[in-house]
Parts: C-alpha cells; sequence; structure tokens
C-alpha cells in the first residue's frame, strides 16, 4: 500500500477494525493491496486532521463541461462527484487545449 494513502485505514484501526493487507502488488504503477476489513463494535476516536472545502452543486446536478473562446474552457458543478469526473473531464479538455475537438 502507498503509506501516504491510508489515512482512512488509519482511523479505522484506531475504532477497533481489522484490516489485513494481502501481499503487496503494483497497479496501474502504484502500490496496492487487496484489503479483507472486518468489524465489531467501534469505539470512538479523535481525528486528528481533517480536509473540507467547498462543493460546486450544479442546478442540474450534472457537471459542465465546455469551451468559452478559442482558448477558454471549463469545467464545473461536480456536485461532490468530481474525483471520476475531473480526471475524465480533464483528458477531454486536454486534448480539446491540443486540437482533438472530435
Amino acid at each position: 500500500m502507498n503509506p501516504t494513502r491510508t489515512g482512512f485505514l488509519d482511523a479505522l484501526a484506531k475504532m477497533g477494525v481489522v484490516v489485513e493487507q494481502g501481499a503487496p502488488v503494483e497497479r496501474n504503477g502504484e502500490p496496492s493491496a487487496d484489503l479483507r476489513v472486518r468489524y465489531g463494535p467501534l469505539k470512538g476516536t479523535r481525528i486528528d486532521f481533517a480536509w473540507s472545502g467547498n462543493c460546486a452543486i450544479s442546478f442540474s446536478r450534472v457537471p459542465q463541461m465546455g469551451r468559452l473562446g478559442p482558448n477558454s474552457y471549463f469545467a464545473c458543478g461536480y456536485s461532490g462527484h468530481g474525483v471520476v469526473g475531473s480526471h475524465l473531464f480533464g483528458r477531454i479538455l486536454a486534448q480539446a487545449v491540443d486540437g482533438d475537438l472530435s
């Protein structure tokens, strides 16, 4: 597992969840492992660090992407689902900037 991406698992362990990691593997260039999670009664724990930010919600809750001018593109309104959509939209907009408008 990538040691910089285990915060959620660390918090679960503090609450009493048993997380077992399988053999380390590399997936898409990222250290990874299969996980087996067993839980029972959870105990409260202090979370020392948290992240929050603004969440742009579009009127229709559908993300928007487009072109404003010859050299101006936008993508917004992921409505809390930007982790997946932003990667796809970023690739599409990068191709558009590179001249591929298909």
